[in-house]
């Protein structure tokens, strides 16, 4: 088992998929293992309610499924939605099971990206960060399962 963490808060108003930062990386034992990719996201928030953050693993064999409505292929999305989007904290997760067919080392990193380039993401705190906002932590957690 492998777990890396980032507990800095980030920004970013891409609308294109970048890396946080944070990658973890495991070396299958024999190429019929999966590996179960778990990812807790601290917080995500947003300069402006309504706005989405956008959130993927790249690396492996991990596939995207489905396309939002502005083109965002992701793993989840999160859509704060307050009266005032500058205080705002939402926690998120996803498990992928990848099946990287290899013996090498593998390095899956967590990417993500805002709805629209006028308003800015945050992970790891609020967008005000102020004495009321709470410092995340966001974690990628790597575990091999034997293959039959």
């Amino acid at each position: 088992v492998v777990q890396e963490s980032l507990n800095t808060r980030i920004t970013t108003n891409s609308t294109t998929y970048t890396s946080t930062g944070l990658t973890a990386s495991i070396t299958p034992t024999s190429t019929s293992s999966k590996i179960l990719v778990d990812v807790r996201v601290g917080s995500g928030a947003s300069q402006r309610n309504l706005n989405r953050v956008y959130f993927k693993v790249t690396g492996g064999n991990i596939t995207l499924v489905g396309s939002g409505s502005a083109g965002h292929s992701g793993h989840f999305t999160m859509c704060p939605r307050a009266a005032d989007g500058t205080h705002n904290q939402i926690p998120g997760s996803m498990l992928l099971l990848d099946s990287p067919a290899t013996t090498s080392e593998v390095t899956y990193t967590l990417e993500w990206c805002a709805e629209t380039s006028s308003y800015y993401s945050v992970m790891n705190s609020s967008y005000a960060d102020n004495a009321e906002a709470q410092n995340d932590v966001t974690t990628i957690t790597l575990q091999e399962i034997a293959g039959a």
